[in-house]
């Protein structure tokens, strides 16, 4: 099978980020699909393109890994995730998008279409794409757009770009053959929303690709002082410039225990930085680092940490990267914040308290925790990832979704015909060559 999967921030696997898209598709070429990634070539949080660029971009750059088509199409530049050079790049990925593929000269006819969030122009384009092609559509929903936007206070909930963003939620919801979600619970929005069948959603969450060369990887001794880890994104929803805030009132003879890492990038980050330095903490600053690297740096600490901002869009549950990751690297992990369907009470992983309220508890524990108890909740973790976060697995549950869907699509076909079609299921698969 053919599958076109539109994700305007989809990420290379040579560049530091999330690489959702290219795991899963990594292992459907496994299963016999073929996956065409069509991305941009600029993200405000980091580089998306194999090399630097020298010049202005007009054509869309093809690349390839491990059999997956990277397609990334030409975008400005812009500055702050919450820009209007933002929203211009939105708009001209989607129009790029639809004009370079609603003809197919340079890719395969798909047979599928997947539109991915965020953003939702870039699932709008394949809706449209998936029109013209006439195609069945996925809708693919990571984050919940506009929600996700009034809930964190970014927006009020009678602005016009919400409404427009409501109206394009429910037009690509109901127009889609199935929907991915990413968190447990995003169905029952939809479902009450929309009034939507169970049976159009199928829950993928994000896994992990990390490689550990040891099952337990928690040091022989701890250390000190204790070092917690923290890798993602350093912005205003991840919430570690609030627990800068939260070290500050916290007793100073606790916070000498540890040595904090902090591997990532953001529009936060110098302001954390010079706090940091102010309230002389021990902390260590890290530059973002592909994947392949960011198994050592996790292997170096005792403890990783989770923020989560107190929100109410947590009702529907988590799909962060760092809580697939943390789990395969089999470390104990700390949880600060309050979700849904919390995956350290199914693994029974690390520490986990509801606010930074509770933060001198959480570091005391973690400091009175024995050796021994940290290596079983490590261990815990490890077996839980293996187990819920293994991008072969996930992989496998899209592909029995996906052959579903051209089952379908083909009867309808043959009943409009009247007459038996050749299927585009046996399309000829790409060399698998990295160019």
């Amino acid at each position: 099978m053919e599958i076109w999967w539109i994700n305007h921030h989809a990420r290379l696997p040579i560049v530091p980020g999330g690489t959702r898209h290219y795991n899963l598709a990594k292992e459907l070429k496994k299963l016999g699909h073929n996956t065409t990634i069509i991305n941009g070539t600029f993200d405000h949080l980091g580089p998306m393109l194999p090399f630097k660029e020298k010049k202005h971009i007009h054509n869309p750059i093809k690349t390839k890994y491990n059999g997956v088509l990277f397609y990334s199409i030409p975008t400005p530049k812009y500055k702050g995730s919450s820009s209007l050079g933002r929203v211009w790049s939105m708009i001209i990925f989607m129009l790029k998008t639809i004009s370079k593929l609603k003809n197919t000269p340079t890719l395969k006819r798909p047979d599928v279409i997947i539109g991915s969030t965020v953003h939702p122009l870039a699932a709008l384009a394949g809706l449209i794409l998936a029109k013209i092609h006439k195609v069945p559509f996925i809708y693919e929903v990571r984050d919940l757009w506009p929600l996700t936007l009034v809930e964190l206070g970014k927006i009020p909930s009678r602005h016009p770009i919400v409404i427009f963003f409501s109206l394009l939620d429910k037009v690509l919801s109901k127009s889609s053959s199935t929907i991915i979600t990413t968190a447990p619970l995003m169905k029952t929005y939809y479902k009450s929303k929309f009034h939507l069948p169970e049976g159009k959603f199928l829950w993928i969450t994000n896994g992990s690709d990390l490689v550990f060369s040891q099952k337990n990887t928690l040091n022989k001794n701890i250390s000190s002082p204790i070092k917690i880890g923290y890798s993602g994104s350093l912005g205003e929803a991840n919430g570690v410039l609030e627990l800068m805030k939260g070290l500050k009132k916290t007793p100073k003879e606790i916070v000498r225990s540890f040595q904090f890492h902090i591997i990532g990038d953001g529009p936060q980050k110098e302001e954390i930085k010079r706090l940091a330095a102010k309230l002389n903490l021990n902390m260590v600053f890290h530059n973002p680092v592909p994947k392949k690297i960011l198994s050592e740096k996790l292997s170096n600490f005792d403890v990783l940490l989770v923020m989560l901002q107190p929100s109410p869009i947590y009702r529907y549950g988590i799909s962060l990267n760092k809580i697939a990751d943390y789990h395969k690297a089999g470390k104990p992990i700390a949880m600060i914040g309050r979700c849904a369907a919390n995956p350290l009470d199914q693994s029974h992983a690390g520490f986990k308290v509801n606010s930074l309220k509770e933060l001198p508890a959480l570091l005391r524990n973690i400091s009175k925790a024995t050796r021994s108890e940290l290596i079983k909740m490590g261990e815990k973790g490890r077996i839980y990832g293996e187990k819920n976060y293994e991008w072969s697995t996930l992989a496998k549950k899209l592909d029995i979704r996906l052959v579903k869907i051209a089952k379908t699509n083909t009867q309808i076909t043959l009943k409009k015909e009247g007459e038996p079609s050749r299927s585009r299921l046996k399309s000829p698969v790409f060399d698998g060559n990295i160019r």
